[in-house]
């Protein structure tokens, strides 16, 4: 596998497991401090553990397991939740077992109504996303990176997150001008100056927004062009800024005269 798609799939992969991971510890924390402690695995377990679609087995192994040990109801909720794959988490947040209980009014940054088509169609996207990254299917993410993309955003969105240029931000954007690499690297610049500190960020963002504008990842521009440019673009605000004091010091050595 190419290194730099390496780098671009690991990237978003660890946004993903983000989002999955805060799911996790916001579901931990309120279903054992707002239900019974003493029946809340028992609950969950006879309303959603029990049914999950993974083959009987790994349900025994995993879940009636935990059912049948010794631990405390917070315990085995817990270590349920923690073992959850991602498309169970979302399937999770759209069950009665949430979606009917006061839990669903605070687990995220604003109510939302889980059984809503956005809602339900994003926790698939997200779901496929993952999928797309963990197979290393080039051709789907391709295809879908910006549904992919939006996704992802609402989830973030949802949690809190914040991110550093978001999907909304980009929507100015003429969706049928194909951005040249000067044009997405001022975006970048005018928008947070500070993502030219670092190559490796800048380059990460560059190619989210080649990617929503119509780029394929194998026509994204090489990193040392996209270097090489941004060099350019603080080469000229360096030269601007000079000749704005120039004549800033004109004006006022005239003034002084």
């Amino acid at each position: 596998m190419d290194e730099y798609l390496l780098n671009v799939f690991t990237a978003y992969y660890k946004r993903i497991m983000r989002v999955e991971n805060k799911l996790k510890t916001l579901i931990i924390f309120h279903y054992t401090n707002l239900y019974n402690k003493n029946n809340v695995y028992k609950i969950t377990y006879a309303q959603f553990f029990s049914k999950t679609e993974r083959n009987k087995h790994l349900k025994d192994k995993i879940y009636t397991k935990l059912l049948n040990s010794n631990k405390t109801e917070k315990e085995k909720f817990s270590q349920a939740v923690t073992k959850m794959y991602l498309s169970e988490i979302t399937n999770f947040l759209g069950h009665p077992v949430f979606f009917k209980s006061k839990i669903r009014k605070i687990l995220f940054s604003r109510e939302i109504n889980t059984k809503t088509t956005e809602f339900q169609s994003n926790s698939r996207l997200l779901n496929e996303f993952r999928n797309c990254i963990a197979h290393i299917d080039t051709k789907k993410f391709n295809k879908d990176f910006k549904r992919f993309s939006i996704a992802l955003e609402y989830f973030e969105k949802l949690l809190g997150f914040n991110n550093i240029i978001t999907i909304s931000a980009l929507k100015q954007i003429n969706p049928s001008h194909r951005l040249s690499c000067t044009e997405i690297l001022k975006i970048i610049y005018n928008t947070n100056k500070k993502l030219f500190e670092d190559d490796k960020i800048l380059i990460s963002v560059f190619d989210e927004i080649a990617m929503l504008n119509g780029y394929t990842y194998e026509a994204l521009p090489q990193r040392w062009t996209i270097v090489r440019q941004k060099y350019q673009i603080e080469k000229g605000e360096k030269d601007n800024y000079s000749k704005e004091n120039n004549d800033i010091n004109q004006i006022q050595l005239t003034f002084d005269i």
